[in-house]
């Protein structure tokens, strides 16, 4: 019997390669008018090819994504973008949501939040580039935290930390150390260790995370 497997595209994916072909278009057009007109409009022009450029780089981009941003298969959670992949098994889950803003109206944040059971699984298989991005990726989220928290940190902590991180198996340092303290903070300030922002998916966060605890019960079952 096939497994059963769910396929997600990233929203921010989507069209790639038609902006890029309609951005080459367009620079090529571009270039030959300014060209041919040698002193009407040409800082417009310089101005239309500058964002033509512009596009066909976005378009490159979107179009060197992997097809699909998550797979979720019976034995866990993969995510993948081009910088490298990160399984998550159903075993080490223990809670998957969707953060709120802080304050008395709450609002769910475009995220969605996945509380580990032993984060150090992840710190040994995921790679240093994707370690980069993800820093990068939720670098809103987590200052979102700090400007809101109440929590005084001591110098182990802040957006740039430099100091290795010691499990009870292994001492990280370098990327896999910040990493490590930021997925501490994380669970601090939130009760996560990780996000994964909602355009990575291709629907809501809210959604996913109603998609994401309906397979992981299923994938449970079946293990």
């Amino acid at each position: 019997m096939k497994e059963n497997q769910i396929f997600i595209k990233a929203s921010t994916a989507a069209n790639g390669r038609s902006i890029f072909v309609i951005s080459f278009i367009c620079f090529v057009a571009l270039f030959i008018i300014k060209l041919a007109w040698v002193e009407m409009y040409q800082i417009q022009i310089i101005f239309l090819i500058m964002a033509s450029i512009t596009g066909m780089i976005l378009g490159y981009f979107k179009s060197s994504e992997p097809e699909f941003s998550f797979v979720l298969k019976v034995d866990g959670l993969y995510y993948q973008n081009r910088f490298g992949y990160i399984f998550i098994s159903w075993d080490n889950i223990s809670l998957v949501g969707v953060p709120k803003s802080v304050g008395l109206n709450q609002t769910e944040m475009a995220y969605v939040g996945i509380k580990l059971k032993q984060p150090e699984l992840l710190l040994t298989s995921i790679s240093l580039r994707l370690i980069s991005h993800l820093m990068v990726e939720q670098k809103a989220i987590f200052e979102y935290y700090l400007r809101h928290s109440d929590k005084k940190f001591d110098d182990d902590y802040g957006s740039f930390i430099l100091n290795s991180y010691k499990s009870e198996q292994e001492t990280y340092t370098g990327l896999r150390a910040m990493f490590a303290h930021r997925m501490k903070q994380f669970r601090e300030f939130s009760g996560y260790d990780i996000f994964f922002p909602e355009t990575a998916m291709d629907r809501s966060s809210s959604e996913f995370k109603v998609l994401l605890n309906n397979y992981r019960q299923q994938g449970r079952n079946k293990l």
